[in-house]
């Protein structure tokens, strides 16, 4: 489904926002608060429903929502003082201003291509037909395309996250006299130590939580949700249906552990879990783009 509003086009399948014709990249959370908007039909979303919505079984502030809501609008090109796009209503709730449209991913072609048949001869039409089939020989070559581009843009975000998260990990390992190395249980070592933290060990925690509940969690929750909805992409790249795997295990173990212990700040699901990462799906992801680029 492509939902259309102003300028910009949200397509839920991909998980891709096009803003004046331009790709965008989109964080899982703001992909979800644009859906929730888009769905509404013009209509006010209680910022209840939203933070419901949007942080599942954590307990946030509304500052979180309006960190949220600037953030998105920056993307969009709007902003608090215009909101010609997204609106804060009376009563805390938010909307999008201009009329939303919505259409299947094919369906504006499909409608294009009936106009301009009533205008051109029957040779026209008959080349026209040749290339409605051409052209729609390879529609799910150019879907799938675009959803591994979409994969491989939150792999690069979460790695990200990951390499940021371990610095954090092992500076406040070393406040603690812990040297990172060897088969350290960091999640058990911090859990541990949580009642005891200094005030600046504490800032360290939160900081390293921050990142599990921010990109790790929006990442992986990004594309666990690509790979579950459309499951010929596991036939596509072999080390997807691993990754899923993974992907499904840390999400569970974020929603019934992580999320209702405060003493944990990291979240670590590897081989001793029986879901390693598969450390070749970058590779992989990699490879197939080059191989299947137009």
């Amino acid at each position: 489904m492509i939902y259309t509003f102003g300028h910009c086009h949200l397509n839920t399948k991909t998980h891709q926002l096009y803003v004046n014709d331009g790709l965008i990249s989109l964080e899982n959370r703001q992909f979800l608060l644009l859906q929730l908007l888009a769905k509404s039909g013009n209509q006010v979303v209680s910022r209840d429903h939203l933070l419901e919505n949007l942080w599942p079984k954590q307990i946030v502030s509304d500052t979180s929502l309006s960190r949220l809501i600037s953030d998105t609008r920056k993307l969009i090109g709007d902003d608090g003082k215009s909101q010609h796009i997204i609106k804060t209503c009376r009563g805390g709730g938010f909307m999008l201003v201009p009329p939303i449209t919505m259409s299947d991913t094919e369906q504006p072609t499909l409608t294009s291509r009936r106009g301009i048949a009533v205008s051109v001869s029957l040779l026209g039409l008959l080349l026209l037909a040749l290339t409605y089939l051409g052209y729609n020989a390879i529609p799910q070559k150019s879907d799938n395309y675009q959803l591994i581009i979409t994969i491989q843009q939150q792999l690069d975000i979460t790695k990200t996250a990951f390499i940021a998260q371990t610095k954090r990990r092992n500076e406040l390992g070393k406040t603690l006299g812990i040297e990172a190395g060897g088969d350290i249980l960091w999640e058990q070592v911090f859990s541990a130590a949580y009642p005891d933290l200094t005030k600046r060990q504490k800032f360290i925690f939160d900081q390293i939580r921050g990142i599990t509940q921010g990109a790790m969690y929006n990442g992986n929750q990004a594309i666990a949700d690509i790979l579950q909805q459309n499951p010929d992409l596991k036939n596509q790249i072999a080390s997807l249906g691993p990754l899923l795997s993974h992907l499904n295990y840390w999400l569970a173990k974020y929603q019934q552990v992580f999320l209702q212990r405060e003493d944990m700040c990291l979240l670590y699901v590897g081989r001793e879990d029986g879901v390693p990462f598969p450390s070749r799906v970058d590779k992989d992801v990699a490879d197939w783009l080059a191989a299947n680029k137009s």
